[in-house]
């Protein structure tokens, strides 16, 4: 009874021991499709606000150090 009670302690020892890091790793693995659609959705809508300007920015520096 005493080696049963010690098997079942230690074995909960281990999985309390491995809970947290077995937490964050399933909570890492259902936020990374949301995580990656935001992300994307965030560089697409920075790369349409700073079109502009970066045309911009090229257009002056073809003008300025372009050869024509």
């Amino acid at each position: 009874m005493e080696i049963d009670q010690k098997i079942d302690v230690q074995e909960e020892s281990k999985v309390l021991r491995h809970f947290p890091s077995d937490l964050i790793d399933f909570v890492k693995e259902s936020l990374k499709p949301t995580w990656r659609e935001a992300a994307v959705e965030s560089i697409k809508q920075f790369l349409s606000s700073s079109q502009p300007k970066m045309t911009k920015l090229a257009e002056g520096y073809v003008s300025k150090y372009g050869k024509s």
